[in-house]
């Protein structure tokens, strides 16, 4: 977090945060300018969702709090929201069947932010880029559920 002008230049203060994500600036008054602004940058993999200041206005395009100067000591509550919006598709491939039965790839999305699932497209893409489903089947001669040297594919 730093503390600014609102014009780009760097305010020289003492910053104090933890691991909670409180902070706090130490500045003199007369250092401030009106308005001053609060910028967060993100921590790698990390993505502004969200501010909210009780005195100020936020944008999200630049992480920015922008604070007017008052007569105030201290102002409280001026808050950034990042999340972790990574989401990962995974499926481990491995489906044991005896002949004749169908089988299906079910899919896990999980991401460690909250979400909601609102709309679900199933539809397959008939792009000539796409590349034809591959999978190797083995017969399961022995029928341990693992494939063994000399069984067919």
């Amino acid at each position: 977090l730093k503390l600014a002008n609102c014009s780009g230049v760097d305010l020289n203060v003492v910053s104090i945060s933890n691991d909670n994500g409180d902070y706090r600036f130490k500045v003199e008054k007369s250092v401030l300018s009106n308005p001053f602004c609060i910028l967060q940058t993100n921590l790698p993999e990390y993505t502004s969702v969200s501010g909210a200041s009780p005195t100020g206005a936020y944008s999200r395009n630049t992480d920015t709090i922008t604070v007017p100067k008052t007569t105030a000591t201290s102002y409280p509550n001026n808050n950034f929201a990042d999340v972790k919006l990574n989401v990962v598709l995974t499926e481990d491939g491995q489906h044991t069947i005896t002949a004749g039965e169908v089988t299906d790839y079910p899919h896990r999305l999980s991401t460690q932010a909250p979400v909601w699932v609102t709309q679900l497209e199933q539809t397959q893409s008939n792009s000539s880029n796409d590349q034809p489903w591959q999978a190797l089947v083995y017969q399961d001669s022995n029928c341990n559920g693992t494939v063994d040297a000399g069984e067919a594919v």
